[in-house]
């Protein structure tokens, strides 16, 4: 049963991380979008100027997703901790038995 609430926390955290991932990628492309109209308005298209902000947000934000997974995720941090709890309630389990 305390693994499946591992699950759930791990299923819940992702989730939540996924969705402030997107919400951080949609912000830096409208920001970008407004930085390129008012340069370029009268230069390219919109279409254009769209593809070219959603490009450099999902490039920034593959940059800083590198990173921050590279030092804070990756057997450190929040994966660490559930790696930690999990070898914990598997030892919890075996002493049971």
């Amino acid at each position: 049963m305390l693994i499946l609430k591992l699950v759930a926390l791990v299923v819940a955290f992702t989730c939540v991380m996924d969705i402030t991932g997107l919400l951080i990628t949609t912000g830096l492309s409208h920001l970008f979008l407004a930085g390129l109209v008012r340069w370029l308005a009268a230069e390219a298209p919109r279409t254009q100027l769209e593809t070219a902000s959603h490009i450099t947000a999902v490039g920034l934000t593959g940059i800083y997703s590198f990173f921050g997974h590279k030092y804070f995720t990756y057997m450190e941090g929040v994966r660490g901790e559930f790696m930690k709890i999990f070898q914990r309630l598997k030892l919890q389990r075996e002493q049971k038995h």
